[in-house]
């Protein structure tokens, strides 16, 4: 009994340290990825006037805030629900409104609501959109022939990971890390919660 305990401990140090390396990893990109804009927008706004730049850096704070927002609340929400935590809820929130059609899926649907209203709260708007290129981190994207709603926690150039619940076995448990390739979302589509 105390053997078990003890390996179930190293088990939860190792997935909270590979959470933290993730979440890391992924602010030090969010970070690549708005210096990089920055830079491209000042040399765009060079060429025009002041009050383009200064609309830019609004939409770039804004985009730093959204960002660390997600990352953060990914974050306590990892210690809410570790990976192989049950969840069997049906959660309704205010996303499903913008979903195109009703859809399958009732767990992962009520898990990825229950998460975007947790990150953004439950008053921020949803709005629809399509396509791998245009998914951010904290999208709800509707995955496995569009049976199946995960949240992306990462996305990379080629791949994003995702956090999810119910994914293959009905047994209603929360699954953090699984990696999705571009060529399996190719006619993804997704919610985005944005704050005000």
């Amino acid at each position: 009994m105390v053997r078990k305990r003890k390996n179930d401990d190293k088990t939860l140090i190792i997935f909270y340290v590979i959470l933290s390396l993730l979440i890391f990893i992924v602010l030090i990109n969010l970070i690549i990825d708005i210096k990089k804009g920055q830079s491209i927008t000042k040399s765009q706004t060079d060429t025009n006037n002041t009050t383009e730049e200064s609309t830019s850096d609004d939409t770039d704070e804004k985009e730093m805030s959204n960002a660390l927002r997600v990352v953060y609340s990914l974050g306590a929400l990892a210690a809410v629900y570790p990976n192989e935590t049950a969840y069997d809820e049906n959660y309704e929130g205010i996303s499903l409104l913008e979903y195109p059609y009703s859809v399958a899926g009732v767990h992962s649907v009520a898990f990825a609501s229950h998460v975007s209203d947790f990150i953004y709260g439950k008053n921020a708007s949803a709005s629809y959109g399509e396509g791998f290129e245009n998914i951010r981190i904290g999208d709800q994207i509707r995955t496995e022939n569009d049976t199946h709603t995960a949240i992306v926690i990462y996305k990379a150039e080629t791949y994003v990971i995702v956090v999810e619940c119910n994914l293959y076995d009905g047994a209603y448990r929360v699954e953090w890390g699984r990696r999705i390739n571009m060529e399996n979302l190719s006619k993804v589509w997704y919610i985005r919660r944005t704050l005000g």
